[in-house]
């Protein structure tokens, strides 16, 4: 395979990247349009209760409510949206052009390490798959932190330097659990740069530990969600507002493991017992593929740089979803899979095909 580098997917404004954003803006299309027939979307914003909450926000701006200052990031995202017209319609635009600025990343990563047909796999997974291009529409976080997660993982690979650490840090106020992103990407930041490497895993370590007793002892003032964890885990809550779904907490230690395994399966599984017999074998065959071929391209790749990247950002969700809860829609789930999709592209190409690097 021909060699491709860094050089080649950052090159300047030309023919081939024309034909390339074309291209995606195509798939972007084609799977608005998919959803709106599988799933029956409406053509516009799509609102919901936590809509709500934030176009709320937007308008009491920068005078918010306790609970409203952990989405600061996207109150404020909505608020300069509100400046050109209808908050949501502008929100709606702005979602899609966030989308395909993703894929056009998702692209150049599975291209780097696989070649270009690796790149238009990752881009179709992410704009096609309906559990992902839904929530383009939607008035919430997720289409602005799906993007983050992948334009984090972009950033990381390509970019690691001090725009890197600025990036992450302002894409972490988009919602309470958006720390991970500054997070991972300090720790990122400090396995490439410091030396020696004995004193760079000793920070890393040691910043974890003081992250994760600050979530036990400081998140709680700030957000009045994080005073629902010790209520969800004595209840066996499994997916929020689910109880029929609650595991019995009667076996100590074991019950807590088994309830974190439980709510990180739901999330991966992605299938609910609410939605209907068309979705959920979608769901059952697509899932299937995806996490086939995910692992074929983590193997594939487990010397690169990508791999561990992936791996990096990929652990603190999962963690967070297994201290807390699964949701209803299994998008909590996608927070970190958006970031596995390189990994399926490259599982769907040949070994000799991919760049071992």
């Amino acid at each position: 395979m021909k060699a491709f580098t860094l050089s080649t997917i950052a090159t300047p404004f030309g023919k081939p990247l024309v034909l390339r954003l074309f291209g995606l803006l195509l798939l972007l299309v084609l799977g608005q349009l998919l959803v709106t027939w599988l799933i029956e979307l409406p053509s516009g914003p799509v609102l919901s209760n936590d809509s709500g909450f934030y176009l709320d926000g937007a308008q009491r701006f920068p005078h918010l409510l306790p609970k409203q200052r952990p989405y600061v990031g996207m109150i404020a995202y909505l608020r300069v949206c509100g400046w050109w017209a209808q908050a949501p319609w502008v929100a709606l635009i702005a979602n899609s052009l966030t989308v395909w600025a993703a894929a056009l990343a998702l692209w150049q990563i599975a291209a780097h390490w696989a070649g270009p047909r690796a790149g238009w796999t990752a881009a179709a997974i992410w704009l096609l798959n309906p559990l992902t291009a839904q929530w383009t529409r939607y008035v919430l976080t997720e289409p602005l932190f799906f993007a983050a997660v992948i334009g984090w993982l972009w950033l990381a690979l390509f970019r690691p330097g001090w725009g890197f650490l600025a990036c992450s840090a302002a894409l972490s106020t988009l919602r309470p659990n958006g720390f991970t992103l500054i997070a991972a990407a300090l720790t990122w930041w400090l396995g490439l740069n410091l030396q020696p490497r004995r004193r760079a895993l000793l920070l890393i370590v040691l910043g974890w530990l003081v992250l994760m007793a600050s979530l036990v002892l400081l998140v709680p003032l700030i957000t009045p969600v994080a005073n629902k964890v010790p209520q969800m885990l004595a209840s066996g809550t499994v997916i929020h507002s689910h109880p029929e779904l609650a595991v019995p907490m009667n076996h100590g230690v074991l019950s807590v493991l088994r309830l974190m395994i439980t709510r990180l399966g739901w999330e991966l599984a992605q299938w609910r017992p609410w939605y209907s017999l068309r979705l959920n074998v979608y769901i059952a065959v697509f899932m299937s593929a995806f996490y086939v071929l995910a692992l074929r391209g983590a193997w594939l790749i487990r010397k690169s740089r990508l791999f561990w990247a992936v791996i990096l950002i990929s652990l603190p969700s999962m963690a967070l979803i297994m201290a807390t809860w699964a949701i209803h829609e299994g998008r909590f789930g996608w927070s970190f899979l958006v970031a596995w999709i390189p990994w399926v592209a490259i599982g769907c190409q040949q070994s000799k095909n991919v760049a071992l690097r």
